[in-house]
């Protein structure tokens, strides 16, 4: 600050790239006597770097690509949806942070972090998954999940049911369905060495043929391809079904459900 003014960077040579990200310090970033804590200064510093690193990233593709003309328009409307997740998060844990500290001696910060990366990128689509890890007090960090498929020439989400045509949505989102219960229960025998008993009913109503159980994926890629080979439904401890099974991430091959993709998708799906 500067006169009551905020000077957002010092000055610098007119070549050096400057990224910044301002943030309104929370009840829970503070310490009793007012200043900001070192720990939620580190958080939003890891937040700055994340997204510098994106903003950059993205940009310089784009530009080596001859599409740097369109970055403002394509990056804003994704980086506010990103924003907006992690601001939701955050907002809760205050509250929850908030609400626990009130008569509680022993209360320590509550913290939520959350880690983005690509999953799979070409012209059209970028895939983005993120971890979420939150200290909300309890025994150990809760963990989960969060997904974006953005259409590039959209500028918008896309979620699971647009990626086949209407009249096909329904019978592949149950090939989906079906072989992610399959997928996820070889992995409960590989953690736990024995066949599933009730805990398999619990699994299908989690991931039943439903959009909104189905919603959290991501686009897959296998490495030196420039298609998509499929999906993968995350799953959170305690998201879908009781926290002591566990997270799950559950490859689909494209196969189980290509036919039923629109042209649009197919493309993004089979592209050589």
């Amino acid at each position: 600050m500067s006169g009551g003014d905020e000077v957002r960077f010092q000055a610098r040579h007119p070549d050096v790239r400057a990224f910044g990200e301002p943030r309104r310090p929370g009840f829970a970033d503070c310490a009793p006597s007012g200043r900001v804590r070192l720990d939620a200064l580190a958080c939003w510093l890891q937040d700055v770097a994340y997204a510098d690193v994106y903003d950059f990233q993205v940009a310089g593709k784009w530009a080596f690509d001859g599409k740097l003309e369109d970055v403002s328009d394509i990056i804003a409307p994704l980086k506010a949806k990103i924003l907006g997740l992690y601001k939701t998060d955050a907002d809760q844990v205050k509250s929850d942070a908030k609400d626990d500290k009130e008569g509680n001696p022993s209360f320590h910060p509550y913290s939520v972090d959350t880690v983005w990366r690509v999953t799979f990128e070409n012209d059209a689509v970028l895939s983005l998954s993120a971890e979420i890890n939150a200290d909300t007090g309890g025994a150990h960090p809760n963990q989960a999940f969060q997904s974006l498929v953005w259409d590039k020439a959209a500028n918008r989400i896309v979620p699971i049911e647009a990626l086949f045509q209407p009249d096909q949505a329904k019978a592949a989102l149950n090939a989906i369905a079906d072989a992610a219960i399959k997928a996820w229960t070889k992995a409960y025998v590989q953690r736990s060495g024995q066949q599933p008993g009730p805990e398999t009913d619990v699994a299908k109503d989690g991931i039943a043929a439903d959009p909104q159980k189905l919603g959290n994926y991501a686009l897959t890629y296998a490495k030196g391809q420039t298609a998509a080979n499929g999906i993968v439904l995350l799953y959170g401890a305690g998201q879908a079904w009781p926290h002591v099974l566990g997270d799950f991430r559950l490859a689909v091959p494209a196969a189980i459900f290509a036919k039923y993709l629109t042209p649009q998708w197919k493309a993004v799906f089979s592209a050589g």
